[in-house]
């Protein structure tokens, strides 16, 4: 069986994403406690770190539809790491939702990703012979089409899979090695920490105006839920979104360094048990009020604290224990599944 030789840039993308992942979701129960600096950090992660995530999954997937074999392999992979997530959480899910019943076709939380990772990696499948160029674009213009019908939702997360399929396609049809290197020239590591910079400091004095794009940058709702009575204007602010994200996360791509740095080469190895884990833990602070009691009891310091934990959780779900089911369970999809 091939293996893939590991990048440890890619290797530190998706650490420094994973990180955001669980930052972005703990800094959404403070949004709740009307904090700005919650708001404007969770729509600066919102603007890049699913796209780059993607983004990432695209870049690695040339390589495991060369074969029917690899693909069906992925495939398996993601779709039993789906109903097993789905599974795990929903008992976390009822701490706080008492009534919610146990669906497979409502994707609504963290588990869409593994959904998606389906959808996308079916498509790239069957496309693998179209020109990504063209692939590209009809992805584009359907995710641009698709906020008008108000039908799309997170039933198998159509709207995310929808919104987020072109940067799939974008990382397809790039070049990990030459990505690098045009990444990392002299010009875009002075351009990129001043842009990513005055974007922060726009979210962070602006954010009551610029808070509208939180929901476009998530790509669940249909223009219409998001803009009420003016949806129609709502592809200008998916393009814009788009736009957004596109440079952004050019410059954060760019800022993230070629070499070993803060182990984050080891999160982004163990990024899947942190995803996978992270979330059930997070509803349980939630139902037992962890962020209103640090709110409570020291004010302006809850938000660093929070994030404190947030950061805690990471490292601890990045350890060996929990690395090692995911391992038994890959080693018996890579048994199990064979195609002819």
């Amino acid at each position: 069986m091939s293996t893939q030789k590991r990048n440890i840039w890619l290797d530190n993308v998706k650490g420094f994403l994973i990180i955001c992942v669980v930052a972005g979701h703990f800094l959404e129960s403070g949004i709740d406690y009307h904090s700005n600096m919650c708001k404007s950090l969770f729509l600066f992660i919102y603007s890049f770190h699913m796209p780059l995530f993607v983004f990432a999954s695209g870049l690695m997937c040339e390589h495991a539809i060369q074969t029917k074999e690899r693909f069906c392999k992925k495939l398996a992979n993601f779709a039993g790491l789906y109903v097993l997530l789905k599974l795990l959480i929903f008992p976390f899910q009822r701490l706080t939702s008492p009534g919610l019943t146990f669906s497979l076709v409502k994707t609504d939380g963290v588990p869409w990703y593994l959904f998606a990772m389906c959808v996308f990696y079916t498509c790239a499948y069957l496309l693998r012979h179209v020109d990504k160029r063209k692939t590209l674009a009809i992805a584009v213009l359907a995710a641009l089409l698709a906020g008008y019908d108000n039908g799309i939702g997170d039933v198998f997360a159509f709207s995310r899979c929808l919104v987020f399929f072109p940067w799939f396609v974008l990382g397809w049809m790039c070049n990990v090695d030459k990505l690098e290197y045009q990444l990392h020239r002299l010009v875009m590591q002075i351009l990129a920490p001043v842009t990513v910079l005055a974007f922060f400091i726009i979210c962070r004095l602006n954010i009551d105006s610029f808070y509208i794009f939180r929901r476009f940058f998530t790509g669940r709702s249909s223009y219409e839920a998001l803009l009420d009575d003016a949806g129609e204007v709502g592809i200008l602010f998916r393009l814009s979104a788009y736009m957004i994200t596109f440079i952004i996360g050019v410059c954060i791509l760019s800022i993230i360094p070629r070499h070993k740095i803060f182990h984050l080469d080891a999160l982004g190895k163990e990024s899947m048990s942190i995803y996978f884990f992270h979330r059930p833990v997070l509803f349980y602070l939630e139902y037992v009020e962890t962020y209103p009691f640090l709110y409570q009891h020291f004010h302006g310091w809850a938000n660093i604290l929070w994030l404190i934990i947030a950061i805690i959780l990471v490292i601890i779900l990045a350890q060996p224990l929990f690395e090692k089911p995911f391992k038994i369970y890959n080693a018996w999809i890579q048994q199990r599944v064979h195609v002819s």
